[in-house]
């Protein structure tokens, strides 16, 4: 299979449905096994799921005569809406104006750029009339991003006294159709990988596939 990059920062990996990898190396992992008294290691898996906010997905979107584009969203993040939003439709940031009301729940699940894609679509179509796109909640469930599901290995060393003496973290993420948020919180997994937990020696992998 051969790729074409869409833009210069997507960068998939051939053959594969990988879209994101993170990885963290610290220390001595070897050392770390061997000052252990103990070692554990364990597989979890957590399945997609919605966090079913009372108030499903919308987003209301204008385009005006000197070209500003106004939206109205339910979502948890304004800016990341006007950033993508210029981006993606080539207009200058300041002429992107993005009115967030109170979110009737979000939990991390209105925190993706989603629905204002098509609004400013639609609106584009009609010659820059007001359109609303809003999710009934089986759309919202289904096509809408929502929490990634997630295969976790991991296995720790420590030593008689329960200091943790190496961690080793391996995190297959999915990210369903598209990778929307998928890459930072691929990211963040990665980050956060020792909890609040000190380790000197930590080896963490995570990758982020699509359709998973």
């Amino acid at each position: 299979m051969n790729y074409t990059k869409a833009i210069p920062d997507v960068y998939p990996v051939a053959n594969s449905n990988i879209c994101h990898h993170v990885k963290v190396r610290k220390g001595d992992m070897n050392q770390g096994w061997k000052d252990s008294d103990i070692m554990v290691e364990g597989t979890f898996f957590v399945p997609n799921a919605d966090h079913i906010a009372m108030e499903t997905r919308s987003a209301r979107a204008e385009i005006l005569p000197d070209g500003q584009i106004i939206i109205h969203t339910a979502s948890q993040g304004p800016f990341p809406v006007r950033k993508i939003i210029s981006e993606h439709f080539g207009v200058e940031m300041g002429k992107v104006v993005v009115h967030v009301p109170l979110v009737g729940g979000g939990y991390g699940g209105k925190a993706a750029v989603d629905l204002e894609f098509l609004a400013v679509m639609a609106s584009q179509a009609v010659g820059g009339q007001p359109v609303i796109v809003t999710n009934t909640r089986e759309q919202d469930i289904v096509s809408s991003p929502c929490k990634l599901s997630m295969e976790a290995t991991i296995k720790l060393g420590a030593n008689k006294d329960g200091t943790l003496t190496a961690g080793e973290y391996t995190f297959i993420v999915g990210t369903g159709a598209y990778a929307n948020s998928g890459p930072r919180m691929a990211n963040s997994m990665a980050m956060n990988c020792t909890g609040p937990y000190r380790l000197n020696n930590v080896c963490c992998d995570s990758t982020l596939g699509g359709s998973m």
